[in-house]
């Protein structure tokens, strides 16, 4: 079936509300998990190997094979997420539209230096070398983007953040969700300036 550019834009919004769900559903274990004293890696046994008494083994091991499975799931629907945009894109201009939030600018302004694995900007592959665009709002009109994107990003936490940017000097749209994880910041992410 053929698809507009507005029912194709429909459909990646509704891909991206999923993601958020799923998002919240980790969130919510990794509360669970929280509750109960340990994380997703933390031994549920004592040194010499016998169940921790102290511990809900059940509730802990529900929990931890339930992220599991979510965590599979949302790196799935990210890659059907980056394939949408990517139709969306190319829709976009057979069709010339011309919709709300266009993009001023297409001059590059930062450069990922590195990725952490299996940080949120791992999941929304982005990758050393790729040259940034935009990041949400902030652009190369941006007074001093990188400190803006340093101030916003809090305020951006647990949102879908969209990132265009170019690799290989293929223009490229992902979403970013800024979030806690097990390293340093809520990206994961190295930008220096070009």
């Amino acid at each position: 079936m053929t698809q507009n550019y507005e029912q194709q834009a429909e459909k990646t919004k509704e891909l991206v509300a999923k993601r958020s769900d799923i998002e919240q559903q980790i969130l919510h274990l990794e509360s669970v998990l929280k509750q109960h004293g340990v994380d997703v890696v933390e031994d549920l046994v004592d040194n010499q190997g016998f169940p921790r008494a102290e511990l809900d083994h059940y509730a802990i091991r529900q929990a931890r094979s339930e992220m599991a499975r979510l965590g599979y799931d949302l790196r799935e629907l990210n890659k059907q997420i980056e394939s949408e945009l990517h139709l969306l894109h190319d829709l976009r201009q057979r069709e010339n539209v011309h919709s709300k939030g266009v993009d001023r600018i297409t001059v590059s302004w930062a450069k990922v230096q590195s990725v952490a694995s299996g940080s949120p900007g791992d999941e929304a592959g982005l990758q050393s070398g790729d040259l940034i665009q935009q990041f949400g709002t902030i652009d190369s009109q941006t007074q001093e983007p990188l400190k803006m994107i340093a101030q916003k990003i809090q305020e951006w936490q647990n949102v879908a953040t969209k990132i265009c940017f170019t690799r290989d000097r293929k223009p490229m749209v992902t979403m970013l969700t800024p979030k806690t994880w097990e390293g340093r910041g809520l990206i994961g992410v190295h930008l220096v300036p070009m």
